[in-house]
């Protein structure tokens, strides 16, 4: 069982063929946490608005989501851009998960963090739609390359491993994409007071500092299977899929913070 004082998780995409909805469950079995930030992209109402399949281990996850707070676990859901109709009813819901439009925390070491689900920063997005098109068509074609990967790997017995992060991660244009909405991200952090981020969207998971300003990204449970937490002494460490599934006393940090 893993202890954590705070547990960031984002783009679940729920409702979506791609989601690793049992193995977020069987990761959310081993987690302890005092609150756990949902940063957008939970429920994929576009796919869903498509007519996309919802299996058993998508309820599943919802319920264990539900149970958690029911045990006195804090849930704060703050939208992304694919369960955005969300962000139109903020409030406490009779689950006790709370719905904001955007947080903030303050670490265990008094570091005062942003917390949004980082659509807003996606230039591609905002300022050349057909750009933004061209990349969701090619990035599909890298899901149904990670599906594939993905069916080979469990036929061999082998642990689960993103084809497509391993691509996305070594083409030029898009290392620089990734490095802009970065930097996008800590400098409206910094112009608001913060000192730091933590955010989604882009499914790209890292903890890293960038001129003097922290800036962490969940990831997501479609690709890279990971999520950020937060340790009782404030330290923040990037977990992926097989540390969280194993014994505390074997964890390795992709990074910290």
């Amino acid at each position: 069982m893993h202890h954590f004082r705070t547990v960031f998780l984002s783009d679940l995409h729920l409702g979506t063929r791609d989601c690793k909805a049992d193995l977020l469950l069987q990761c959310l079995e081993q987690i302890r946490t005092r609150h756990i930030y949902l940063l957008g992209d939970v429920i994929d109402m576009w796919a869903l608005s498509r007519g996309s399949a919802w299996p058993a281990a998508h309820s599943a996850v919802l319920d264990k989501l539900r149970q958690l707070a029911c045990e006195g676990v804090r849930i704060t859901y703050i939208p992304g851009n694919h369960d955005a109709p969300l962000r139109h009813y903020t409030g406490v819901f009779p689950d006790q998960v709370e719905v904001v439009r955007e947080s903030h925390h303050r670490t265990a070491r008094g570091e005062r963090l942003l917390l949004i689900h980082g659509d807003c920063f996606d230039q591609a997005m905002h300022c050349a739609p057909w750009l933004y098109w061209l990349g969701d068509r090619a990035y599909d074609l890298l899901l149904l390359i990670n599906r594939f990967n993905g069916r080979i790997s469990r036929w061999r017995g082998l642990p689960y491993w993103s084809l497509a992060g391993f691509i996305k991660a070594r083409i030029g244009v898009a290392r620089r994409l990734l490095a802009t909405y970065a930097r996008l991200a800590t400098g409206h952090a910094r112009s608001r007071g913060f000192e730091g981020v933590i955010c989604g969207h882009i499914h790209h998971p890292a903890l890293e500092h960038i001129d003097g300003q922290l800036y962490g990204n969940c990831g997501d449970w479609v690709e890279s299977c990971t999520l950020l937490a937060e340790h009782p002494d404030g330290k923040l460490q990037l977990l992926d899929l097989p540390t969280l599934l194993t014994e505390p006393h074997r964890d390795r940090a992709l990074h910290a913070a």
